[in-house]
């Protein structure tokens, strides 16, 4: 055997150079160790992330509920005036086929104006489309089979409406004559707004000559004994449609206060 004393390595051939292992041999037992490790590691990671994303969806639903009973509130005070101005667009409507036939008949008409047009509130819809939309109706854990409904009865009135207002105005064209004013500015549709809200805001307590005067400004200057028999006849079957459409109009909002009555937590 020889050695290298610059060296001091064996140099010998026969020799094995045997170095003690790096890391300790591996088993079974460390493999699965490890492998469990890594898989609860995993678990963990997805555990966090569905328990941020829970939080998060729990956020969008409280939200949710919280914009839709504001727009429930809304609505209930829309449909509560809806219901009073259905009821004296009613009156007006058949206080307008006592003064037709007076025409007809040529006799005094009963003291009172003809009106024709009425207004009534919107119902708000945003919130609720909003939720479809974005896909935040799945997190709401309520029943939303209430809501459904009445937003549905909501949309049938206001489709109802727009149909039945349109066929009446438009049956209505035959009382302007040409020398009529025509007072359609922005102030006068602020003085409307002016006064709904105050019908609205005062539960129908607002007292009746405040509110006769404000319906004053939609009734008609046009002198009914100049219409042609055939004209009247026209505006007579309008009007007693635009009547059957009112019982209809206040079907659905009675389906809607019936609605809310019975469900006051959505």
């Amino acid at each position: 055997m020889g050695y290298d004393y610059r060296n001091p390595k064996i140099t010998d051939p026969t020799m094995l150079d045997v170095h003690p292992p790096h890391a300790p041999t591996h088993t079974w037992r460390d493999f699965f160790i490890h492998i469990a490790t890594i898989v609860i590691g995993l678990l963990i990671a997805i555990g966090l992330e569905q328990a941020v994303e829970a939080l998060h969806h729990h956020h969008l639903a409280h939200q949710a509920r919280e914009r839709l009973e504001s727009e429930r509130e809304s609505n209930q005070g829309s449909n509560e005036f809806n219901i009073y101005s259905t009821h004296r667009h009613q009156r007006d409507l058949q206080h307008d086929l006592a003064l037709i036939h007076a025409a007809r008949a040529h006799t005094a008409p009963p003291p009172g104006p003809f009106i024709l047009h009425h207004p009534r509130y919107v119902y708000l819809e945003d919130e609720w489309h909003k939720i479809h939309q974005s896909g935040t109706i799945n997190y709401l854990d309520q029943n939303l089979a209430p809501l459904d409904y009445r937003y549905y009865q909501q949309d049938a009135f206001m489709e109802r409406m727009d149909e039945s207002t349109k066929d009446l105005y438009r049956a209505g064209a035959v009382l302007r004559q040409q020398d009529d004013p025509l007072n359609n500015t922005l102030q006068s549709n602020v003085e409307v707004a002016d006064f709904l809200k105050k019908i609205a805001d005062s539960h129908e307590t607002l007292n009746e000559e405040q509110v006769r005067r404000g319906y004053a400004r939609w009734a008609e200057r046009a002198d009914l004994t100049r219409l042609t028999p055939a004209q009247l006849d026209r505006l007579e079957i309008a009007i007693q449609t635009a009547i059957s459409d009112d019982d209809d109009l206040l079907s659905y909002c009675f389906n809607i206060k019936r609605n809310l009555i019975r469900n006051p937590q959505k």
